[in-house]
């Protein structure tokens, strides 16, 4: 026994510096935080890919192709202590393209080039249709009111682009993407609210459900995209939120018989945010969707598949 004695001590010998690691409190989990300061700027690019095919009773589908890129500038006009925000977007550089079995159009501009001082496009055709588009985004001066739990609240300067979209014939209103009052707020709004992780500690494997704003189809009915968000730990200063929709279309119980019938088909929309917790800010956003539909009426089916990818990236300083 006696000579075990300085083997078991050899074995249990603990350093004051071990003593002292195992005694050191756990660093706090950082916080999800967006911090925003009056007269600060930011800039993020935004870009949106949609391809859709569809087939009318079994026929050879037809394709279509929209997209949209733009450099997205916000200047914080206010900032309040109670988290409520006024921001001014204006868009600096912008692509769109159109491209359908029968029309086809591209247009493309930066605010250097003054697009409100260019010749009136010839709106007899799908170009001259695009570009009046582009040129009333580009001179659109948008204001935003965030409420201090990040929700956007009221959203004006559009319209114009509104006004625009009355004046087309040969391309139709998906060419106008996210610039309209709804989906500019709903694009941007990850920079603030953080998919609803907005003032979370990081807590890897922590989950969240967010109904999103419903897309309303009169006189049809509506489809309800509900998120499931998980908070991953990326590493030093980052966090990732990952997320999974579903979709849910309710039937407006006024619909008239004469009007189609949806079934949501297929679908599978990821999700991935990437947040500074350093900066306080969001550095990228994307969603990709594959999503299949069926239109019936009567005797009429359309097999409809869309593809879309939306990307929202901060600028390199």
């Amino acid at each position: 026994m006696r000579g075990l004695r300085p083997i078991l001590c050899t074995i249990f010998m603990v350093s004051p510096a071990m003593v002292s690691t195992l005694a050191a409190p756990a660093a706090p989990a950082p916080t999800i935080r967006a911090v925003f300061e009056t007269g600060s700027e930011q800039e993020y690019e935004a870009s949106l890919r949609t391809e859709i095919t569809q087939a009318r009773n079994g026929s050879a589908p037809e394709a279509s192709l929209v997209e949209h890129a733009a450099t997205v500038r916000l200047l914080v006009e206010s900032a309040e202590a109670d988290g409520s925000l006024k921001l001014l977007a204006r868009i600096t550089k912008l692509k769109l393209a159109w491209k359908a079995p029968r029309a086809s159009a591209e247009f493309s501009a930066d605010a250097e080039n003054e697009p409100d001082k260019k010749p009136a496009a010839d709106m007899e055709t799908a170009e001259g249709e695009l570009a009046a588009l582009g040129r009333a985004i580009m001179v659109s001066s948008i204001t935003m009111t965030i409420g201090p739990s990040g929700e956007v609240r009221e959203i004006s300067g559009l319209e114009q682009v509104l006004e625009s979209l009355k004046n087309i014939h040969q391309i139709d209103e998906r060419a106008v993407g996210f610039f309209t009052p709804l989906r500019f707020g709903q694009f941007l709004a990850p920079m603030i609210d953080a998919a609803g992780a907005r003032d979370r500690p990081v807590v890897p494997g922590e989950t969240w459900t967010r109904e999103e704003e419903p897309t309303v189809l009169r006189p049809l009915g509506k489809i309800t995209p509900t998120t499931t968000y998980t908070m991953r730990d990326s590493g030093p200063h980052r966090a990732t939120i990952e997320g999974a929709t579903s979709f849910d279309f309710q039937r407006d119980p006024g619909a008239d018989p004469s009007v189609p019938t949806l079934t949501i088909g297929a679908n599978t929309t990821t999700t991935s945010l990437t947040w500074d917790t350093a900066r306080n800010r969001l550095v990228s956003r994307e969603r990709t969707q594959d999503l299949s539909t069926t239109w019936t009426l009567g005797d009429i089916t359309i097999e409809q598949t869309q593809h879309s990818v939306s990307r929202l990236a901060l600028r390199a300083p």
